[in-house]
């Protein structure tokens, strides 16, 4: 035992690279790719500048170095570096002069971008090629990226450079523009598995296999975490790695453990879950708890696609099953913002066990009677309504509302001194601004009076004349000016 541990002691990331883009794992395209334009002396002659987009472990500096490698290889075999020249070895050793590889975090203001170009004017020291890897390149400041376009554009002879970036969209397109884009995708779990188990063979490392599919499906696509967690559970294991082991080294919960979390929320069971949560978060972090089960949601999923009847089944479907996954998603972009997640689990799940199910939905939907019936019922509901407002509203009220759309001083005539016979509205008005107005709508009166109440009904005006007063001419002068003015108002409104 103590002669495997000393084995496997060395960093199995580092021992596995790939040095070859034969070794890559999941990469297929653009391996094959690098290596044509290598074949066809593209690279390092037309195109001078690479940039490589992906996921954390995917191979993106992996694959700079053998590109860099190659570019200087003394003997290319087939697009692919020697590994055997003193180029390469140096190289893989990290120890070449003409090989820079530059960490964009820290080496990110304009002073580092114009200290790089200054560096592109020296020829190699001693390969072909002076060659550029700076990863985490959106890390760059905008000013330093603005230094570099001139050079991108047109590059120094024997000048290459290789970005490498997790997040394509903070480089600027300006960038993008002037570089041979390369997007990378996770490496899927069957290629990490096989890797996996190639690795254990070389290592003599005793393994079983669900242990390893478990830790390739938790690698999230990065063969640099499923060699480290390799490493971990074996020494966690002392060289014998089974399911538990990995189960433990994660944090996972038992699948009958999650089977029964499942169960009490399907059968909305909601005190026995709180309980149980209460037990689990004694033992688990609330992170192991959402990883474990949204995982175990995953394989129920797979496990509904194929028809295989579970407990829960009954009362979830697939579409309950993606909504709580969702969910869980949703929790885990929150979490570590919460002050305490520990209520935030258990709200997560209680609420779960309350959505709405795609069964009952579902059922509802197909009673569609229901809602038609409802929204008839509605409908002459509001008829009904609109029909009682008509009765309230007499012809009589129709007709004021009509003519105060004139004018409201005829308005609060009509209203407060008309007197309706049974074909006919007369009104008495004074001489004057009154007698005015009336006679200056006179007209459209009697044809709202006809229209609301029949072509015979008639509109009587009368007019009081006035009685001769104490000071006629003073009287008339100011009844003629305050008359004037109450007019011309009454044509402003």
């Amino acid at each position: 035992m103590g002669g495997e541990i000393k084995e496997a002691s060395l960093n199995l990331a580092r021992k596995y690279r790939p040095q070859k883009f034969s070794e890559v794992v999941g990469q297929k395209v653009i391996t094959k790719t690098l290596k044509n334009a290598l074949k066809m002396n593209k690279l390092g002659n037309e195109i001078q500048a690479l940039l490589f987009a992906g996921p954390r472990g995917s191979g993106k500096t992996s694959i700079a170095r053998i590109v860099s490698k190659t570019l200087n290889c003394e003997k290319p075999q087939d697009g692919e570096p020697c590994d055997e020249c003193s180029s390469c070895l140096e190289i893989k050793k990290g120890a070449s002069l003409d090989v820079l590889e530059i960490d964009g975090a820290s080496y990110r203001g304009i002073q580092e971008a114009k200290n790089i170009i200054e560096i592109t004017k020296l020829v190699p020291t001693k390969n072909k090629y002076k060659v550029f890897i700076i990863d985490e390149v959106h890390m760059f400041s905008k000013d330093a990226f603005n230094a570099l376009l001139k050079t991108l554009e047109e590059p120094p002879p024997r000048v290459f450079f290789i970005f490498a970036t997790t997040e394509l969209y903070r480089v600027p397109d300006t960038i993008q523009s002037r570089c041979l884009v390369f997007e990378f995708s996770p490496i899927p779990e069957e290629s990490l598995f096989e890797r996996l188990k190639e690795v254990c063979e070389y290592e003599n490392i005793k393994a079983e296999e669900s242990a390893l599919r478990l830790i390739s499906k938790s690698a999230g696509g990065s063969l640099r975490d499923a060699l480290q967690l390799l490493e971990k559970t074996y020494y966690f294991s002392e060289g014998k790695i089974n399911e538990e082991n990995v189960r433990e080294i994660l944090g996972f919960l038992p699948d009958e453990t999650n089977a029964l979390l499942l169960e009490y929320i399907s059968e909305r069971k909601g005190g026995e879950l709180m309980e149980y949560l209460d037990d689990l978060l004694k033992k688990h972090t609330e992170k192991e708890i959402l990883n474990s089960f949204l995982y175990f949601l995953e394989d129920v999923l797979r496990e509904m696609e194929r028809n295989i009847v579970k407990r829960y089944s009954k009362n979830l479907t697939k579409e309950d099953i993606t909504r709580f996954m969702q969910y869980i998603f949703d929790v885990q972009k929150i979490i570590y913002f919460i002050q305490d997640p520990r209520l935030l689990i258990l709200h997560a799940f209680y609420r779960m066990i309350y959505l709405p199910r795609a069964i009952e939905v579902r059922e509802i939907l197909e009673k569609g009677d229901v809602f038609s019936d409802l929204h008839k019922k509605e409908v002459v509901r509001i008829e009904e309504k609109k029909e009682e407002e008509k009765k309230e509203e007499s012809p009589v009220d129709l007709f004021l509302l009509e003519v105060r759309k004139i004018n409201n001083l005829i308005y609060s005539i009509l209203k407060d001194r008309g007197e309706w016979g049974e074909n006919s509205l007369s009104v008495k008005v004074k001489e004057g601004i009154e007698s005015e107005l009336m006679e200056k709508e006179n007209k459209r009166i009697e044809e709202i009076l006809r229209e609301i109440f029949g072509k015979e009904f008639e509109f009587k005006l009368i007019i009081e004349t006035k009685e001769k007063e104490e000071f006629p001419e003073i009287l008339r002068k100011f009844e003629n000016e305050f008359s004037l003015s109450l007019f011309k108002e009454e044509e402003k409104g």
